[in-house]
């Protein structure tokens, strides 16, 4: 018996939905479909707008859909080795989407298996957008909420003794990101020296960086300068929005390495490498990069203003 396994949220059962699981049915004599948990949702404020299992039981009523399970994970890899199916089958928007880190996971396991990855060909219709028509939400809603949504395994309270602690010894704040949050790490380096009296590092300067990266290699460009420029003290701001950046997860390293305390900014992926490496670990469960470094921004912002006052 051929099983074909379909994964995905289905918050708001469309007839796009419906396409797709009757071709994904089509391919084998077996269709399961895995429903993402409520905690893994990551969709925004709001979402899941129906829970696990009245997304189930509406499935359920598809007669293309032989069984529904939900996956407690933030991607369907369990699921893959759980059901062991012939064929996974994702949407057709999957098809060119490069550097997801959930969909290399998802296909890496279903090939280790022998499996076959393969996409249907139903346009795709967006959950999203189809709620933000019938609930009248606010396309920018997720900018202006986002900031409940963050999660940190310690106190803001305990981080920002952290940085008050840098300031009273005369230790160093040290900034590292790439891209949108290169221009964050300079950006605050610089207002934490000016408006918050503590010495600041950012080791995003361009000769430096283009440096290290033609004549050693990328991921070195921020673990060499701390590892020339760290002190015992000393504290790091890892800021990755996509949490995959291999450069700032090696820069994460050499701090440790050296007994600096790190204070990482991720978002997209929960499971994310960094969140899991630092002394304290800010998270913003959101995939859209916008969203993501304004949060970060807003965050750090939010401890210098605290260590302003505290003047």
């Amino acid at each position: 018996m051929k099983t074909v396994l379909a994964h995905g949220c289905f918050d708001l059962l469309h007839l796009g939905h419906i396409r797709h699981l009757k071709e994904a049915r089509e391919l084998g004599d077996r269709l399961v479909v895995s429903v993402t948990s409520d905690k893994f949702v990551n969709k925004g404020p709001g979402r899941p707008r129906f829970t696990d299992t009245e997304r189930a039981e509406a499935l359920l009523e598809l007669r293309c859909v032989d069984e529904v399970k939900i996956n407690d994970g933030a991607d369907a890899v369990e699921m893959i080795k759980h059901v062991k199916p012939s064929i996974y089958v994702k949407g057709i928007d999957y098809r060119d989407v490069d550097n997801d880190p959930r969909l290399r996971r998802e296909t890496e396991a279903i090939n280790e298996l022998h499996g076959d990855m393969v996409f249907t060909s139903t346009r795709k219709w967006s959950s999203t957008q189809l709620l933000i028509d019938t609930l009248g939400q606010s396309p920018y809603a997720d900018y202006l909420d986002v900031l409940r949504g963050v999660e940190c395994d310690v106190s803001f309270s305990s981080v920002l003794d952290l940085v008050l602690s840098v300031r009273a010894n005369r230790h160093r704040l040290l900034f590292v990101g790439n891209g949108g949050s290169a221009a964050i790490a300079s950006h605050m380096a610089a207002d934490f020296q000016k408006a918050g009296a503590i010495s600041s590092l950012c080791f995003n300067d361009g000769p430096q960086v283009t440096a290290i990266a033609n004549d050693i290699e990328y991921e070195e460009v921020f673990a060499q300068p701390i590892r020339y420029h760290g002190r015992d003290g000393d504290v790091l701001f890892a800021i990755s929005s996509s949490g995959e950046s291999g450069n700032i997860i090696r820069a994460v390293e050499a701090a440790k390495g050296f007994g600096l305390k790190v204070v990482t900014f991720s978002g997209f992926d929960p499971q994310n490498a960094p969140r899991k490496l630092g002394h304290a670990n800010f998270y913003v469960p959101s995939r859209r990069y916008g969203v993501v470094e304004t949060a970060h921004l807003a965050i750090v912002h939010s401890l210098l203003d605290a260590a302003v006052e505290l003047l």
